[in-house]
């Protein structure tokens, strides 16, 4: 064993003990402060000293067992010196003892994760006291923010391993650093930082805790269910915008609040893709209950075009207001299937009509770009010079704009 953390040792149970079992108001002097510095000059004497990986590995990783063990038993004696009815003087001087030796000890343990990360047990138990720090620093930070229900859960999480007396392990407890980390940073703009600000936060952190789950596709229902009443989006299109958006989220590597289970960001896409087939699945069941067979002799229009090609013209039309933007998108390619058909008799069912709507296919955007200055300059060469020549130019100009 490293002599200082042998004198550490020593301090603890052969000094620390009596004095905390000791009734007397009066104290024996107590050693002075064991120099961190001269633990790490004898640690890296002893470390150079072995050639072998396996015997450096093993040497760390019992030196920090060592120091978590010495550690826990300082965290036991400031317990049961809370509890214990001493004379003031006493009570701080026992407390200022174990500050002395835990502030040695934190800083022998934290020397050795710094410098030896390769070596160092990651799924070790950490040191009471770091669990306590952690819990407080949380506290406080919720204390700032008590109305949050989405950082409620973010609490939640921690309890549910800290009141189960769990110990976290080293990778958990720099997982909740970096975590609370961020949280704070976002925070300290309060009137900036919106909710969603912090569901990607977690998301790219990957918390992948159940209740942020359901939190998540609630918060998301609810917006789709707002937008919906409003008819100026439908369903589907906003499932499809939120996919797009976690899509592009950029996970923080390694890190997890759970490493065992899938990631945060997978869960939720699997959620979103599920609603996106339920819309789908729900429209085209909605459409084949008043099936229309639009054959060439119904009075259905014929499009020269392809599905893909008549759903960019028709994204082309809403964009640019020759289509009242607040119509709900669904009802629109619903009814607009309901009276057009292609050339080449495509299926142009409400559901392939809006995948073409969304979809960004560049040879169908081209063909509709090439069509559109046709009718420019049709228009352009139209012999009346009114209003209305005018205001049709300058419409299907700004369809081709858009389709740049």
């Amino acid at each position: 064993m490293n002599p200082i953390l042998k004198r550490l040792q020593d301090a603890i149970y052969n000094q620390l003990d009596p004095l905390v079992a000791a009734s007397t108001e009066k104290l024996p002097p107590f050693p002075t402060k064991i120099s961190s510095q001269s633990f790490q000059q004898q640690f890296m004497d002893e470390y150079q000293t072995l050639t072998c990986k396996n015997t450096q590995a093993t040497y760390i990783e019992n030196t920090q067992l060592i120091c978590v063990h010495l550690l826990d038993k300082i965290q036991t004696h400031r317990s049961q010196i809370a509890t214990m009815e001493l004379p003031g003087q006493k009570k701080n001087k026992l407390v200022t003892h174990c500050s002395l030796l835990e502030n040695t000890l934190i800083e022998c343990i934290e020397f050795t994760l710094d410098l030896f990360p390769q070596y160092s047990n990651q799924l070790q138990k950490i040191p009471a006291i770091y669990r306590e720090q952690l819990h407080q620093q949380l506290e406080i930070f919720i204390q700032k923010n008590k109305n949050s229900a989405l950082l409620s859960i973010v609490v939640s999480a921690f309890h549910q391993k800290y009141h189960d007396n769990e110990m976290l392990t080293y990778i958990q407890y720099q997982y909740w650093k970096k975590v609370l980390q961020k949280l704070e940073q976002i925070h300290e703009n309060p009137n900036q930082v919106t909710e969603i600000d912090i569901m990607y936060l977690l998301i790219r952190y990957n918390f992948n805790h159940e209740g942020f789950h359901e939190y998540l596709m609630q918060y998301f229902e609810a917006q789709n269910g707002i937008i919906e009443s409003d008819r100026h989006h439908d369903p589907l299109e906003k499932w499809t915008m939120i996919q797009k958006k976690i899509l592009l989220l950029q996970e923080q590597q390694g890190m997890a609040l759970n490493p065992g289970i899938p990631r945060c960001k997978k869960t939720i896409l699997q959620c979103i893709r599920y609603e996106i087939k339920y819309n789908n699945q729900f429209f085209k069941n909605k459409k084949s209950i008043a099936t229309i067979d639009k054959s060439e002799n119904e009075e259905t229009i014929l499009f020269n075009l392809s599905v893909s090609q008549m759903g960019i013209l028709f994204r082309a039309m809403v964009k640019t207001d020759m289509i009242d933007t607040k119509v709900n998108v669904t009802n629109l390619l619903e009814k607009l299937s309901c009276f057009a058909r292609t050339a080449n008799k495509e299926d142009l069912s409400p559901n392939n009509l809006s995948q073409a709507y969304y979809a960004y296919k560049p040879a169908a955007i081209e063909i509709i770009k090439t069509r559109l200055l046709n009718l420019v300059r049709w228009l352009q060469n139209y012999r009346p010079t009114d209003c209305i020549k005018a205001v049709f130019l300058e419409q299907f100009i700004d369809m081709v704009t858009v389709l740049q």
